[in-house]
Order: structure tokens, then C-alpha cells, then sequence
């Protein structure tokens, strides 16, 4: 915590500049690298995995038929962000935009059926 004297300012000052200057480094280092991204692409596995079991064993929670293809489709978002980041050709890119795209389509047609009956 800073403190009020001018001496003791000057220096939480320049500790506030430096620890800006590292975060700002380390989260360009992490977004830049797709590290950050491999991270969320496991923690929406997990979180899937997770419903799934607690579905299947308990018969609560959400079924699956309602999240799976949202989540598919945001998992190729990820991982195209993931594959444009790491320099892989566009074509891997747009086959996943592309896979994304029919995926929430899909889930689009699937909601606006269950809503007509």
C-alpha cells in the first residue's frame, strides 16, 4: 500500500509504473504465444467433461443436447484464434470458422425447433 509522504509516493510511483510495464509484457507474452488461449480451450474441456458426468450420473444439471454444440462452436472459435496465432495457414483457420459457423447454426435451428413445438 502507499503511503502519503512524498518520499514514500515517489517510490510506490515507480513500483505502480514497473509492475504496469510487467503485466502489460507478460499478457502480450501470453496472448501473443497462445498460451492464454490453450488455457481456456482446457479449462472449457474440463468444464464440459464436468457437466457431462454430473449429468449422466445424477440426471441433473444440463443436458447435454443443450450445450454441446454452443460449446463446440466456441471451442473452434478458440482454436482458430489458437491456430492464427501460432502462423499455421489460413486455410486451418477458415476450416474452423468455418466449422464453428455451422456448429451455431445448428444450435441456432435446433433452439427455434424446440421452441415451435
Amino acid at each position: 500500500m502507499c503511503g502519503f509522504s512524498s518520499k514514500t509516493w515517489g517510490i510506490c510511483s515507480a513500483w505502480q509504473k514497473y509492475d504496469a510495464i510487467l503485466v502489460t509484457t507478460l499478457m502480450t507474452d501470453w496472448l501473443s504465444s497462445g498460451r492464454l488461449i490453450d488455457i481456456v480451450i482446457v479449462i472449457t474441456l474440463l468444464e464440459g467433461a464436468f457437466l457431462l458426468a454430473l449429468h449422466r450420473k445424477t440426471g441433473r444439471g444440463v443436458a447435454p443436447r443443450d450445450f454441446v454444440l454452443n460449446m463446440a462452436s466456441g471451442l473452434c472459435l478458440m482454436l482458430a484464434l489458437r491456430l492464427a496465432l501460432s502462423g499455421v495457414g489460413w486455410q486451418m483457420t477458415a476450416l474452423c470458422l468455418m466449422a464453428a459457423g455451422s456448429l451455431h447454426a445448428m444450435d441456432i435451428y435446433r433452439r427455434w425447433n424446440a421452441t415451435d413445438k
